[in-house]
């Protein structure tokens, strides 16, 4: 199943269903799938009950519930899920306690039948197709997963969620200064409507070099 659905991913077979996802009872729901015995997962949501992420929920279920299959068989015995928003994004940490994994091989274990030396992977033998699955899952939806130290000493994979947030200002650049409204504006217009990318801080430098700039010092 999993040899069969790599294959789809690598070939972009799938249908790809993207849909609001409420995003705390969808994470609920799939941790209600495991039997975690005396080791639940320790789960944190820090983002409103009614958060909302694009995608499709059936595969990106399956790239999480890959993550806490990961994380289970490596942990010490505890495991983390987090939700939460994190530089402008929806992300989710999937956290063990386990041994981790070195720095240096933290891209590799998103590969097909990753092999490592470290403590890691010397009781399972390798990572197999999952995380692999994971990968591509995510960059079937325009993100990334990644791999890094965890808090609690073990692994950590990252997930980034495209909210319904991001998606309304997809087009839109955000004003960054409280004097430059119009700029941030007239940015957006140049970059989103006419194909001419521009920040916010070259329209306005542009305008005060060319415009009345002692009516900009006192107005704004």
């Amino acid at each position: 199943d999993e040899l069969l659905l790599l294959g789809s991913l690598e070939r972009q077979e799938l249908d790809i269903h993207t849909q609001p996802v409420t995003l705390k009872p969808w994470l609920a729901e799939i941790l209600g799938g495991f039997d975690w015995g005396e080791h639940p997962v320790v789960f944190h949501c820090d983002l409103a009950p009614t958060a909302q992420v694009l995608g499709d929920p059936y595969y990106l279920g399956r790239a999480v519930s890959n993550l806490l299959v990961n994380a289970r068989r490596h942990a010490g015995g505890q495991v983390a899920l987090t939700a939460l928003w994190q530089d402008g994004q929806v992300v989710l940490h999937i956290d063990d306690d386990g041994p981790g994994i070195p720095a240096d091989s933290r891209e590799q274990v998103l590969k097909p039948f990753t092999r490592l030396d470290a403590s890691r992977n010397r009781k399972t033998g390798g990572y197999g197709l999952g995380l692999a699955i994971v990968r591509l899952v995510l960059e079937q939806h325009g993100g990334t997963a990644t791999a890094d130290e965890s808090p609690l000493g073990g692994a950590r994979f990252s997930v980034p969620a495209t909210s319904l947030k991001q998606i309304r200002f997809r087009g839109t650049l955000r004003q960054q200064y409280d004097f430059s409204c119009g700029s941030a504006a007239l940015a957006t217009l140049l970059t989103y409507h006419y194909g001419f990318p521009v920040s916010e801080q070259q329209v306005f430098e542009h305008m005060y070099l060319h415009g009345d700039q002692k009516k900009i010092r006192k107005e704004g």
